[in-house]
C-alpha cells in the first residue's frame, strides 16, 4: 500500500511560466491513455488533440495563478492531474480579489474555446474536407483549444 500511495504522490515540474512552476501529476496518464488509445483519429492526430486539451486545462490554471500573481500572492504553482488542474496560492486576499481570482480561469477558457471555435469554423469552411488541413481545423474546433 506504501508504494501506491508513493506512486499516486508523483508528480514531475515540468517548467515554469511567469516564474510559476507547472507540474505533471502521474494521474494524467489515467486521463490521457483513453485518449491516446482511441481508434477515430490517427495516432498522430489523438496526440495533437491529447496536448491541446492539456494546453487548454493549463491556460485556465494559468488564468487563476496570473491573477493572483498579479495581486501579489506568494507560493504560486500549478498542477495539471487526471481529473484536470489546480493553482494554488497563499496570503491575504480580499473578497474582491478571490472572486477575480476564481473567475479568472473560466474567463481565459471562455475566450480560448471562442478564438478556437471562430478559427476552427472559418478553417473549415475553407480547407479541402479530405486533406490535411480540415483535421487540423476539427481538432482546434473540437478541444475548445
Amino acid at each position: 500500500m506504501n508504494r501506491l500511495n508513493s506512486l499516486l504522490n508523483s508528480s514531475v515540474c515540468v517548467g515554469k511560466i511567469a516564474r510559476i512552476p507547472i507540474s505533471l501529476h502521474i494521474t494524467i496518464l489515467f486521463f490521457l491513455l483513453p485518449l491516446l488509445s482511441n481508434t477515430s483519429f490517427s495516432p498522430a492526430h489523438t496526440l495533437e488533440y491529447s496536448v491541446l486539451l492539456v494546453l487548454t486545462i493549463l491556460l485556465h490554471e494559468l488564468g487563476h495563478a496570473l491573477t493572483a500573481k498579479h495581486y501579489r500572492m506568494s507560493g504560486l504553482s500549478i498542477m495539471l492531474h487526471g481529473f484536470g488542474g489546480f493553482a494554488t496560492s497563499g496570503g491575504y486576499r480580499s473578497p474582491k480579489q478571490a472572486l477575480l481570482i476564481v473567475l479568472a480561469g473560466p474567463a481565459v477558457t471562455f475566450a480560448v474555446g471562442i478564438l478556437a471555435s471562430l478559427a476552427g469554423s472559418y478553417g473549415l469552411r475553407g480547407a479541402d474536407f479530405a486533406g490535411e488541413a480540415s483535421m487540423q481545423f476539427f481538432l482546434l474546433k473540437g478541444s475548445g483549444m
